[in-house]
Parts: structure tokens; sequence; C-alpha cells
């Protein structure tokens, strides 16, 4: 592919009709923010394509406009959602459907999500172009093992009824009150780790029981963890 001329260059930019400036300079600091732009368009696709996004808590690698100031939001545990298989997932039956998520960047590309039930699908547009069907989800149960490589880009800590306290004898292990963090994998699954009042830590891949602990838990807002892999 031939880079752009100085003149499709300043086009790419701006439209506008006054002729471009030939300093070699200019336009390198053109081309460099030209590129910056790609880059952040790709990293955001990407993002919003993998099973972490959260439309409620897009992240900064996303415009401020997309999280309302005023608006309050319960931090949650996060759904294991998996990959549908390429083709199971069909945009034109759900275009019926109003977005559950609808949003735009600066450069006009558009993101939306759809949900029916246990299936959302997401989509991009960008501008002039057609709607393409880029990434679809249904919520289940994960298969097999973590992988050791696998990054961990999200961190969120509850307290909730802890789930070690059903292999507990006594009242007071069954009132015992849960600290614990779950950690979200960028291909979906979650791990679950409390420390114990004795000194040791458990470590559950995917618990049976995250659901459950959920509906009764009070989360902290959550962390980034960039370039994190699961142990």
């Amino acid at each position: 592919c031939l880079p752009p001329s100085p003149g499709q260059l300043h086009l790419h930019v701006s439209p506008s009709p006054c002729g471009p400036d030939p300093c070699d300079a200019y336009m390198q600091k053109l081309r460099r923010l030209v590129e910056e732009e790609e880059k952040v368009g790709q990293e955001r696709v990407a993002l919003f394509l993998s099973p972490g996004f959260d439309a409620s808590a897009p992240g900064p690698c996303f415009p401020e406009s997309w999280t309302s100031p005023i608006r309050v939001v319960r931090p949650q545990l996060p759904r294991r959602l998996r990959p549908l298989t390429p083709g199971s997932a069909d945009l034109e039956s759900l275009r019926s459907l109003e977005p559950a998520f609808d949003q735009s960047t600066e450069d006009g590309l558009r993101f939306r999500c759809y949900r029916l039930g246990s299936l959302e699908t997401r989509s991009t547009q960008r501008p002039g172009g057609q709607e393409v069907l880029g990434a679809g989800f249904t919520a289940g149960e994960p298969e097999g093992e973590l992988s050791g490589s696998d990054r961990v880009f999200k961190v969120t800590k509850c307290v909730a009824a802890s789930p070690s306290a059903a292999g507990e004898k006594g009242a007071q292990a069954a009132g015992r009150p849960c600290h614990c963090l779950t950690l979200q994998t960028q291909p979906g699954d979650v791990i679950l780790t409390e420390r114990l009042p004795a000194g040791g830590v458990t470590w559950e891949e995917n618990p049976e029981a995250l659901e459950s602990l959920a509906a009764g838990a009070k989360a902290t807002p959550t962390t980034a963890a960039a370039a994190t892999r699961a142990a």
C-alpha cells in the first residue's frame, strides 16, 4: 500500500478546500496524527468486540461522553460471555430490536450492542458505510481450563456471604462476610479469589456459585489491569 500523497493526507485529516502546506515538518506531523488516530480506532474496535467490553463502564479508551457524569451505576460482578460460532449470529434478525447500546466516536464510527435473552451481538458502522456485525456472544458455562497466557483486564473487589463458609462449621462461619476479588480475563473467564481468616487464599476458576454470589454482593468500582496475565 503506497503512502498517501500530501494532498490526499490533507484531505484525510480535513476536507477543507484550502491547499496543503508542502512543508515536510507539517506533513510528517499530519502523518503521525493520522497513524495515531488509526491505532486508537483499531484498539477501540478490538476492545468493543471482545467479551470484556462493559457498556456500563466502557473505560478510558472510549470518549468520556459515553459515560454520563450524572448516572449512578451500581458496580456488578462480571458476566461470563462465550463467543458464538462464526455465522450463528445473524444481524438481520436483530434489526427490529432497539440497540441496547448505541454510541459514536469523534470520527463518526458507530458502535452498537443488541441483546435478546442470553444472546448479545455487536456491530460497527463507519460514516457512509454499512453496519457490520463484528462479534456475537452468549451467556453460558465456560469450557476447558484457563490458559496461563490469558490477560487479566478487569479486577472487581466485592463483599458478600463467603462462598467458602459452606465448608466451615458453626453459625459464625455461616455469617462470615467474604472480602474477595474477581479477575476477568480477555477471553471472558472469571477467577474468584478470597483470603481466609486463617491466612490461606482460595482460587476458583469460573466458579459455579458466581451468579448467586453476585446477587448478594456489594461491589466497589472496577480497576483496569493492563498487561496482567492469569497465573
